[in-house]
């Protein structure tokens, strides 16, 4: 699970002006093997039966029904243990909430291992803070499962988007590959913040995925796009597991990275090619 560090060239986002200054380009970081707590990817995010606002007597405490906790892996690799209930909404960490600026750029980094997932499981989402956007969804990209194509499993992993907020309609899928439950994966994403010019990118074991415009139907690896609609709050990342009703989830995660340099997300996300070209297959 000892992952190399490789030398790859700088890719620098604007400054962030919220964030506490971080001269090594990092601003949250959860690593299993440095026994980090999973508190350090942000504020924990947690909803109760059936998606409901989760107690306030509660105060955010965890049960056997909802956790994310370090333990193990079932290897016995050191792991945050990400654990969700059928009917419960789900629970992971929200990463730097509110602190993201628009016109810049975020790299995050996502090593985990999934156990069990069920229909519409959600591992990754990027959300909007800004209810006056967006419609009815929060999200403009998430990383959810659906059916896989024999409609056996639901284990096929979508890039789930809208580019574009003023549409007010469900995002559609833009990339979708099957997973192997027990298995590591290694997600590197970036996202643009800017209005006008912003985009998106995945990175799925160190290798760059080609997405679809859902407005164009164009293959491209960088899908244009307005992912900070705001205007009045900012949109940031989420890790952990959400939705999915029918079937107890699982996964492990092993290392979380959020940063304003492409290379901190590269040792995590195993990106071997730094110079940033974009170049259709």
């Amino acid at each position: 699970m000892i992952l190399p560090l490789i030398k790859l060239a700088l890719h620098l986002s604007p400054e962030w002006p919220f964030l506490p200054n971080s001269p090594s380009g990092v601003v949250a970081q959860f690593s299993a093997r440095e026994s980090d707590s999973p508190g350090d990817i942000g504020l924990v995010d947690i909803q109760g039966w059936n998606g409901t606002e989760w107690p306030a007597y509660m105060d955010h405490r965890q049960n056997s029904s909802l956790f994310i906790e370090l333990g193990g892996d079932p290897d016995g690799w050191t792991a945050a243990h990400v654990h969700k209930d059928a009917g419960f909404g789900g629970i992971g960490h929200h990463g730097v909430k509110g602190l993201v600026p628009s016109r810049s750029e975020i790299y995050m980094a996502y090593n985990v291992q999934f156990e069990e997932v069920d229909y519409g499981t959600s591992i990754w989402q990027w959300t909007n803070n800004d209810n006056t956007t967006m419609g009815g969804d929060p999200s403009p990209a998430s990383l959810v499962f659906r059916t896989d194509a024999d409609g056996h499993e639901n284990h096929t992993l979508h890039l789930e988007a809208q580019p574009d907020p003023t549409y007010l309609l469900e995002k559609s899928s833009v990339w979708s590959q099957e997973l192997e439950m027990g298995r590591n994966y290694s997600f590197g994403i970036v996202v643009n913040t800017h209005e006008t010019e912003g985009f998106i990118q995945l990175y799925l074991d160190g290798n760059l995925t080609t997405l679809t415009d859902p407005f164009t139907g164009n293959r491209t690896q960088q899908l244009a796009g307005n992912f900070w609609p705001g205007p009045i709050s900012s949109s940031d990342p989420k890790f952990g597991l959400w939705g999915g009703d029918n079937v107890n989830c699982d996964s492990y995660i092993y290392d979380v990275v959020i940063a304003t340099r492409f290379d901190k997300m590269a040792e995590i996300a195993r990106i071997n090619d730094a110079d940033g070209t974009v170049v259709l297959p």
